[in-house]
């Protein structure tokens, strides 16, 4: 897209649409991402290696669509239940944190987490573009009823050391 051969430099490149927010990237020939795909007149601005900008018009430069991922709806689940929870709008998908779930690369994972967990969906298309969605998985403590043990052991043992209530939400 751009080439600066005089100073070739590490550094950032900066993209800025007419009316759009900027688009950073570390690399010369970025894969250039906005919500509507179509021929661009963008400014570059490039910071090198050494702190100098220097900034450019650029014309026609092809932008790809952005996708929009879908994680689907927030769940509600009582602890020890899983559920699917359910992701689209892209080629390829990254789910995080991994814990709790059944694949961090599929579409639709089985969530199975110990606490509420707000798990993020990153969904890229085949042009490299990406985008975030969040699905909360909210884990309900069931409280049962309280009982009190008949009996104990106060041998530091780690099971029924104190004669105390007993139950979930206690």
């Amino acid at each position: 897209l751009y080439t600066d051969t005089s100073t070739n430099i590490p550094g950032t490149w900066q993209w800025t649409f007419a009316g759009g927010s900027p688009s950073s990237s570390t690399v010369q020939n970025p894969v250039v991402c906005y919500y509507i795909a179509g021929y661009y007149d963008v400014i570059l601005t490039v910071t090198n290696g050494a702190g100098t900008n220097t900034t450019t018009s650029v014309n026609y430069v092809h932008v790809n669509v952005s996708p929009i991922a879908q994680g689907g709806a927030n769940q509600s689940i009582d602890i020890g239940q899983s559920v699917t929870i359910g992701g689209s709008g892209g080629v390829t998908y990254s789910w995080a944190p991994p814990e709790g779930l059944s694949c961090t690369n599929c579409p639709t994972p089985t969530a199975s987490p110990t606490i509420t967990t707000n798990y993020i969906l990153t969904v890229y298309n085949a042009a490299g573009c990406s985008s975030d969605d969040t699905v909360n998985v909210e884990v309900k403590v069931l409280c049962l009823d309280a009982f009190v043990p008949t009996a104990f052991s106060p041998n530091d043992d780690g099971n029924n050391d104190e004669l105390r209530p007993r139950g979930n939400c206690i």
